[in-house]
C-alpha cells in the first residue's frame, strides 16, 4: 500500500510537471504517429484543445514540406541509429497560420527496450523567425542600395574622367600649342625664358590631368579588363611611391562582371593607397585569381600581401 501510495504521488507530481511545463510536451506513438498526450502549451501552441489533438497523426499538423524530414529522423530514432533529434519546424494552426517552433524529440524507453513511443518538447520561436527574416530583407535592401550607390559613384567618376580628358585636358592642349608657337617668333629673346617656363607649366598640368582621369576611371578596365587595369595600378603605384609591387595575374584576359571588375579595382586601389601611406613597406605583391566555390560558381577574389 505503501509503495502504491508513493507511486500515486509520484504519477501527481509528474503530471502536475506535465500540465504546467512552460514547454509544449507530447506523447507520441512512433509507429503510428499520433499523439498519446498532450499538455495546455502544446495545445495552445498548435492551435487546437487537448481533446483534439490526443489521437491526431503529428503529420497532420506538419507543414507539407517539413514532413518527410521529420520522419527520416523518426525512422533513426526507432531503429536506434540516433538517440535523438533536434529540428526546427512549421505547425500549421486550423485557421492556416504557419508558426515556427523548435522541437526535441526523445525515446521513451520500453520494457524490451524497443522505443514505442517518443517524447515532443516544443517551443514557440515565430517571433524570432520574423525577426530573422526582418533582419535578412533589411540586409538584402541594405546590399542593394550599397550596389546602388557605387553604381552612381562610378556613373560620377566616368563623367568626370570624361570632362577632365575632353574639356581640360583639350583646352590645356590647346594653350601649349600657342605658348610653343610664340617661340618660334623671329626674335623671341625676351619671352623666351618665360614661354619655356610656361610650356613646362601646362605640361605638368597635363600629366596631372591624365593621372587624375586615369584614377578615377582608367579606360583599360573597360576596353581590356581588370588583369589590364590591375597591372597599370602597380605599375603607377610603383612609379609614383617608389615601392617596388609585383602583380601576379592568374586570370590572364579573362572577363567578368562589370560590378566584380570595379570592385576588385576599387579594392586594390585602396590597399595600395594605404600601404603607401601607413605600411612603409618597401615590397608589395598584388595577387589575383579566381577560386572556385563548392557549388562551382565563380568568385573572383583580389589580395594584396605586404611582404
Amino acid at each position: 500500500m505503501e509503495a502504491r501510495a508513493a507511486q500515486r504521488r509520484s504519477e501527481e507530481l509528474f503530471r502536475t510537471i506535465f500540465d504546467r511545463a512552460p514547454l509544449g510536451i507530447a506523447l507520441a506513438d512512433s509507429l503510428t504517429r499520433r499523439y498519446v498526450a498532450v499538455n495546455p502549451r502544446f495545445a495552445r501552441i498548435a492551435g487546437r484543445t487537448v481533446d483534439e489533438l490526443v489521437n491526431l497523426d503529428w503529420t497532420t499538423i506538419t507543414h507539407p514540406d517539413d514532413v518527410r524530414r521529420n520522419l527520416n529522423k523518426i525512422a533513426l530514432l526507432n531503429t536506434g541509429n540516433i538517440s535523438g533529434f533536434q529540428v526546427e519546424k512549421r505547425y500549421l494552426q486550423p485557421d492556416g497560420t504557419t508558426i515556427w517552433v523548435k522541437l526535441t524529440v526523445t525515446p521513451m524507453p520500453s520494457d524490451d527496450d524497443a522505443p514505442r513511443h517518443h517524447l515532443a518538447m516544443v517551443e514557440d520561436v515565430t517571433e524570432r523567425k520574423r525577426s530573422e527574416e526582418m533582419l535578412r530583407q533589411s540586409n538584402d535592401r541594405l546590399r542593394s542600395l550599397s550596389g546602388r550607390l557605387l553604381d552612381i559613384q562610378e556613373t560620377e567618376r566616368r563623367h568626370l574622367a570624361r570632362e577632365l580628358h575632353d574639356e581640360i585636358g583639350q583646352a590645356l592642349t590647346a594653350a601649349k600649342i600657342n605658348l610653343q608657337s610664340l617661340q618660334r617668333y623671329p626674335d623671341p629673346t625676351a619671352v623666351t625664358s618665360r614661354l619655356a617656363d610656361s610650356v613646362r607649366i601646362v605640361e605638368r598640368a597635363l600629366q596631372q590631368v591624365r593621372s587624375l582621369s586615369l584614377s578615377l576611371r582608367p579606360p583599360l578596365l573597360d576596353d581590356l579588363g581588370l588583369a589590364a587595369a590591375l597591372r597599370w595600378l602597380v605599375d603607377e603605384s610603383a612609379r609614383r611611391t617608389g615601392t617596388r609591387v609585383e602583380f601576379q595575374d592568374g586570370v590572364s584576359d579573362s572577363r567578368f562582371d562589370p560590378a566584380t571588375e570595379i570592385a576588385c579595382f576599387r579594392i586594390a586601389q585602396e590597399a595600395l593607397n594605404n600601404i603607401d601611406k601607413h605600411s612603409g613597406a618597401r615590397n608589395v605583391t598584388l595577387n589575383l585569381q579566381v577560386q572556385r566555390s563548392e557549388e562551382h560558381t565563380s568568385e573572383l577574389q583580389s589580395r594584396q600581401y605586404i611582404v
